[in-house]
């Protein structure tokens, strides 16, 4: 996401161009001061909006939250598109797991939400799974595309039910830590991906 300077406020923006720049503001307040002491009112500030429009586009943090969440995951959906092309399935699977794992590390808004801030993951994915999960069928979906992308036959059902397995054995490695694996390093990424989550493709 760009990196937002606090601008003047602009009645002129379009509401696309608007939200944009929430978006950008929201990110870039969440990277520095986290997401719980996320101010709404600098975010407007940073965005050139007045509160009021951004209570428009974004009915409250959790949605502001969501937005920048779904923003996030798609570029980390762009790298992933980026390590597998070329590759057959499974070794796209064992791409996409470690380029998962340098992002996590590289990412200042993962980073933090995959370190010091590890309980946002847990209000994302109990807002995906509540009213909206469109976070977590976005994911599904991008592993899919992926996968088939990379050359599987599989049937799509059963190439969907294979994907969203992979979604949440990496959401429980890194809500949950596993002393065996270390999802932050990219090589233990790897290791495990090849031996476990490999095989579950075709």
């Amino acid at each position: 996401m760009a990196s937002p300077v606090r601008r003047q406020l602009r009645s002129s923006a379009s509401p696309e161009q608007q939200e944009r720049d929430i978006l950008d503001a929201a990110a870039a307040e969440f990277a520095e001061v986290g997401v719980r002491r996320a101010n709404v009112d600098e975010v407007a500030r940073r965005a050139g909006v007045s509160r009021s429009t951004l209570y428009r586009r974004f009915r409250s943090k959790e949605e502001l939250l969501l937005g920048v969440a779904r923003e996030v995951f798609a570029e980390v959906g762009q790298r992933l598109a980026g390590v597998t092309r070329g590759h057959g399935p499974q070794a796209a699977v064992v791409e996409a797991f470690a380029e998962a794992s340098r992002q996590f590390t590289e990412n200042p808004l993962l980073r933090r939400w995959f370190t010091t801030e590890v309980e946002i993951l847990g209000t994302l994915v109990d807002l995906a799974a509540g009213g909206d999960r469109r976070l977590f069928d976005e994911a599904v979906a991008l592993i899919a595309g992926t996968l088939r992308h990379a050359g599987s036959t599989m049937e799509q059902d059963e190439l969907e039910l294979a994907s969203e397995v992979l979604v949440r054995v990496a959401g429980s490695l890194v809500q949950l830590p596993s002393s065996r694996v270390d999802i932050m390093d990219p090589e233990s990424a790897r290791q495990f991906a090849e031996r476990y989550l490999a095989p579950l493709v075709r």
